[in-house]
C-alpha cells in the first residue's frame, strides 16, 4: 500500500505543477531527439564517406602521404607537442628529438 499511496502523491505533484512537467517533459524529448539525430547524422556521413571510397576504387586505392605543417599551422604543431610533454612527464625538447628521429 505504501507503493501505491507513493505513486498517487507523484500524480498529483505532476497535476499540481503542469508547466514544470510540461517543460521538463519538453527538455527530455528535445534532448534525446538531439541525441537520435545525431546518431543518425553520424551514420549517413559514415555510409556516404564509404560509398565515395568504393566509387573511386576501394579503400586500398587511396593514397596518403606525409606532408609537413604548413607554416600557418605551426603554432597547433608545438602546441600539440608541449601538450604531449606536459601528459607523458618529459620536455618538448626531448619529444621533438624522439619524434625526429621516428621520422627517419
Amino acid at each position: 500500500m505504501h507503493l501505491l499511496n507513493t505513486i498517487v502523491v507523484g500524480f498529483k505533484e505532476i497535476w499540481a505543477h503542469k508547466m514544470r512537467s510540461l517543460l521538463t517533459m519538453l527538455g527530455i524529448i528535445l534532448g534525446v531527439a538531439s541525441l537520435v539525430a545525431m546518431a543518425a547524422l553520424t551514420k549517413g556521413m559514415e555510409n556516404s564517406m564509404k560509398e565515395t571510397m568504393i566509387a573511386m576504387g576501394g579503400a586500398d586505392k587511396v593514397l596518403v602521404d606525409e606532408a609537413d605543417v604548413p607554416p600557418e599551422q605551426e603554432h597547433l604543431a608545438n602546441e600539440y607537442l608541449d601538450w604531449i610533454a606536459r601528459f607523458a612527464g618529459g620536455k618538448p625538447q626531448n619529444i621533438r628529438q624522439v619524434l625526429a628521429t621516428a621520422r627517419q
